[in-house]
């Protein structure tokens, strides 16, 4: 079965070329490179990866960019525009059509507080998104889910990916109140979810995370097969359970999933919102 990695982080250390983010005050200290990434994809059988730009650089997404142009045929790749800058539009313009980037993430997570994602101030940047056909990745706590229903009816063309669930709490478990953010967003058909990191829920339980499972199946049996999506978020991963323990989890931990079910997940959601020639010459 083809594979492909939607949702991994790059950068190197050779901060001379490509410094980190003013204010970065806690940089990696281990490099995870294009080069580190390919070994890994290589030695478990996956054909591509979605590079989303890490936070480190801040809105620079040269590291990322630079990456895509070298390995056209493995990555595609979603940068970081200031959503609240006036010139975002123009900035992610530049970001789609000369440095190959095929979408654009928002994170409101890094203000709880904020009301800017449903704020029809930003909604210039979505209707760039359409013209663009990119795509719209979401980092975000649960509660905040609620504002994205404001620019999901309004475009309803534009790709949306949900990074991570949201976090939803373990403790309420899938039936709980908070999730309900999450959930509700099944009515809006654009709108897909990433089914990932589920150490960053379960806080302290070994792998494999069954106390969170139940909370991943209530996830992908509401959204389904074609609108779902795996990822391990490598290099985090690492300091998890691995890249090979990740896979493992959709592969054979989690029984629920059939084989067509990890077909869609695992490759061809993938292709069809990221419509690259992965592992072609």
């Amino acid at each position: 079965m083809p594979v492909i990695e939607p949702h991994v982080h790059v950068w190197t250390l050779d901060t001379e070329r490509y410094p980190w983010a003013a204010g970065t005050s806690n940089p990696p200290k281990q490099s995870a490179t294009a080069e580190e990434l390919l070994e890994t994809l290589d030695a478990h059988g996956v054909e591509g990866a979605v590079l989303v730009q890490v936070i480190f650089y801040g809105y620079d997404n040269s590291y990322a960019a630079d990456c895509l142009q070298k390995y056209p045929n493995r990555f595609a790749g979603v940068c970081l525009v200031d959503p609240q800058d006036p010139a975002a539009p123009s900035k992610l313009e530049f970001e789609v059509k000369e440095r190959g980037f095929s979408g654009i993430r928002l994170r409101p997570c890094h203000d709880r507080n904020s009301t800017w994602l449903s704020d029809p101030a930003t909604f210039p940047l979505w209707e760039k998104c359409a013209e663009l056909g990119a795509s719209v990745c979401i980092l975000s706590h649960i509660e905040q889910l609620a504002m994205l229903k404001a620019p999901v009816s309004r475009f309803p063309e534009v790709p949306v990916i949900i990074d991570h669930m949201g976090w939803p709490p373990l403790a309420e478990g899938p039936s709980g109140a908070e999730i309900r953010h999450l959930l509700e967003l099944v009515q809006y058909p654009s709108v897909r979810v990433k089914i990932t990191d589920p150490w960053a829920i379960s806080k302290d339980e070994a792998y494999p995370y069954r106390q969170a499972e139940p909370i991943f199946r209530k996830v992908f049996e509401t959204f389904g097969r074609e609108r779902c999506l795996w990822g391990t978020d490598w290099p985090l991963v690492r300091d998890q359970c691995g890249y090979a323990g990740a896979m493992r989890l959709y592969t054979e931990e989690w029984t629920w999933l059939t084989e067509l079910d990890r077909e869609w997940i695992m490759d061809r959601t993938i292709r069809k919102i990221y419509p690259r020639p992965f592992g072609q010459g």
